[in-house]
């Protein structure tokens, strides 16, 4: 998934967009002015948040987080924060983070009204100590190194935290009590700090849906619920068990799951080397099925990225590495491609990839010839 680096975001302007077709949508391209690229994140009911990006002559990026409501075609008046990156919004209230270092970063909450930007490391950084020093003989732990908010569902905040030893933790802060909930995979180990430990990456309603690395570096999905606190481990059937292999899980909207898994299949790259075969998932919890969804053949990697009610979206990478998004409807298995027909740059991970869905509109990224990447909003015609 296509995500930014360093430094500040600013005020916004207006839209420069272009329009292009593609079978059964009508793709707009989002930039953000002033900028050399366009990253969207995602949407959020009629907001789609993202951020223009500039390359300083000190090597560094300039980043401006942007939020753009569909209903009006404007870019919102945010005031200056300091995210490299929004990562959800409720209402009044966005959440994101910036980059304090080459891997670590710090997590804000940021009220649109007041403009006042709230620091997540200072609130989990005394909610930590004391609930690890109630625990007798246990190392009482302090401010995290690392924190990154993964989004914010009405009044609840989730994200992962970490200390220099790399591992990651995960966290729920309820904005009306104030309260921190720690979450930690029973089995979760600290591999080759490659998102290693417990991230959590969706929520709907009173669940939660994440993915762990034990000490192996095995990948594994599971399902937290809130309000019984127990977790539930959710491993694709055909996964991998060997290093590197797994289940990831990256959405849920009410009892539909999606994610991907890395099965023991080795397939060859043009290059000739191996990779193991990524293919994509959509679990139901009522009748706790899982149905596997692969682009068509020849495909090395299929991928999801959001879901909302029947309708998921992702993408599959083919044998050349360019990437292919698509729409995956849950009721009968369709498969819809959602390729913006701009996208020019067609190699080494270049293409299409959709971010984020709402209402049956898509939105996400794509790359020029020019290898820049740009945004697009993607309406049924």
């Amino acid at each position: 998934m296509l995500r930014l680096l360093l430094i500040f975001a600013a005020s916004l302007l207006a839209l420069s967009a272009a329009r292009c077709f593609a079978a059964g949508y009508t793709f707009t391209g989002l930039n953000y002015p002033g900028t050399k690229q366009t990253v969207i994140n995602g949407i959020v009911d009629e907001d789609v948040y993202g951020a223009g990006v500039n390359y300083l002559d000190n090597g560094r990026l300039q980043v401006h987080c942007f939020i753009y409501d569909l209903k009006t075609r404007q870019f919102l008046n945010i005031g200056k924060i300091f995210f490299n990156e929004i990562t959800g919004r409720a209402g009044d209230t966005f959440v994101g983070y910036f980059y304090t270092g080459s891997n670590t970063t710090s997590s804000f909450i940021y009220d649109m009204k007041t403009q006042k930007q709230t620091s997540v490391d200072d609130l989990l950084a005394k909610s930590i100590a004391d609930q690890t020093s109630q625990t007798p003989g246990a190392f009482v732990l302090g401010r995290p190194q690392s924190t990154q908010i993964g989004g914010i569902s009405n009044k609840t905040i989730f994200g992962t935290y970490s200390y220099d030893d790399g591992e990651n933790h995960g966290f729920v802060y309820d904005l009306v009590h104030h309260s921190v909930l720690l979450i930690d995979a029973p089995l979760a180990g600290n591999a080759e700090k490659f998102y290693n430990g417990t991230n959590l990456v969706a929520i709907s309603g009173n669940l939660i849906v994440g993915w762990y690395s034990d000490a192996g570096d095995v990948k594994h999905g599971f399902i937290y619920d809130l309000t019984t606190r127990r977790l539930t481990i959710l491993d694709a059937p055909k996964a991998s068990v060997n290093k590197y292999g797994g289940t990831m899980v990256f959405g849920i909207s009410g009892s539909n799951i999606c994610g991907s898994y890395y099965n023991n299949h080795l397939m060859a790259l043009p290059s000739g080397g191996p990779v193991m075969a990524t293919h994509g998932f959509i679990y139901n919890l009522q009748n706790r099925q899982f149905t596997t969804v692969d682009g068509p053949w020849p495909v090395d990697e299929t991928y999801f990225t959001a879901i909302s009610g029947n309708t998921a979206i992702g993408a599959y990478e083919d044998n050349n590495s360019v990437r292919h998004g698509f729409l995956y409807d849950l009721t009968n298995g369709d498969i819809t491609p959602i390729v913006d027909p701009a996208a020019e740059y067609l190699d080494l991970q270049g293409g299409t990839e959709p971010e984020g869905i709402f209402d049956n509109i898509v939105v996400g990224n794509y790359t020029d010839s020019q290898r820049i990447h740009r945004g697009f909003i993607a309406t049924p015609n």
